[in-house]
């Protein structure tokens, strides 16, 4: 089988496209140089392909908007897969997808899912909680945070997360190349954002003192912050943060995967 990956030699792109390759498939891994889904610069680039695995997506919007991105960029990858008779697309879109979401990046999110799913293509979108790895833009703010003995907390610090090993969600995507429909995956465990910190902080020999910072305090110092490059959170990344990130529907036992508890999959991340 032929697969291109777009967003191929990203965090998870890297993963799946060596797990693909190892299973015997011909993969064809798209960086944003090979193919920018906002422009017209696709082509003919899956040509001979039998499958479209999508991962393309930003966390933030600089320059290109969450809709230039996922919705605009989808559509336009979708136009690709029907001129070159792609007969399976599958989609990585994000845990929290509702039309009940206000936030701009999960709007966006739905909009691509609306687009595939009315494409007349058979497809497969997965929606997974937040992903980890030796990579991940988890771990790498997770290490930033316990660079300092001091760790702010936004709120109390409850809210949860179901953290799944990008390993395993790698082979999520393999699997799900076979099936259809839409599946939400995440990690067996949910597990507080103090507590994930705590955890990781546990897994390099620290121990960090907790400073929690109320919400009314938070929110308008990440609007502000949101006006800066780079900042290291912006408004609507606290607003997700704080909502949580956990499956309503765990479906990763029917993609044939048992995903590795965090605590042993944080120790392989810290190397």
């Amino acid at each position: 089988m032929k697969i291109a990956i777009t967003g191929g030699s990203g965090f998870i792109g890297s993963a799946l496209s060596a797990l693909l390759r190892e299973g015997g498939s011909e993969v064809v891994s798209l960086s944003r140089k090979d193919a920018d889904v906002t422009g017209n610069r696709l082509s003919g680039i899956f040509n001979g392909c039998d499958c479209v695995v999508h991962l393309v997506g930003i966390i933030r919007e600089s320059g290109k908007s969450f809709d230039d991105v996922m919705v605009t960029g989808t559509k336009n990858v979708l136009n690709e897969c029907r001129n070159a008779g792609v007969k399976k697309i599958v989609y990585i879109s994000a845990s929290g997808v509702s039309l009940s979401r206000k936030e701009r990046y999960y709007r966006a999110k739905l909009g691509a899912e609306k687009a595939i799913a009315e494409s007349g293509i058979p497809y497969a979108i997965l929606r997974p909680s937040i992903v980890y790895g030796p990579r991940g833009e988890l771990t790498k703010m997770l290490k930033r945070l316990l660079a300092f003995p001091i760790v702010p907390v936004f709120g109390d610090g409850k809210y949860e997360l179901q953290p799944i090993h990008v390993d395993d969600l790698a082979r999520c995507i393999a699997n799900a190349i076979g099936k259809n429909g839409v599946f939400e995956v995440g990690g067996n465990e949910k597990i507080s954002f103090k507590s994930l910190v705590t955890m990781m902080a546990k897994s390099v020999d620290k121990n960090p003192i907790f400073i929690h910072i109320p919400l009314w305090v938070a929110r308008p110092i990440a609007s502000i912050m949101s006006l800066i490059p780079f900042s290291p959170i912006t408004r609507e990344q606290l607003e997700i943060l704080i909502n949580g990130n956990v499956c309503r529907e765990n479906r990763i036992a029917e993609l044939g995967v048992s995903p590795r508890p965090f605590n042993e999959g944080i120790n392989f991340t810290k190397r």
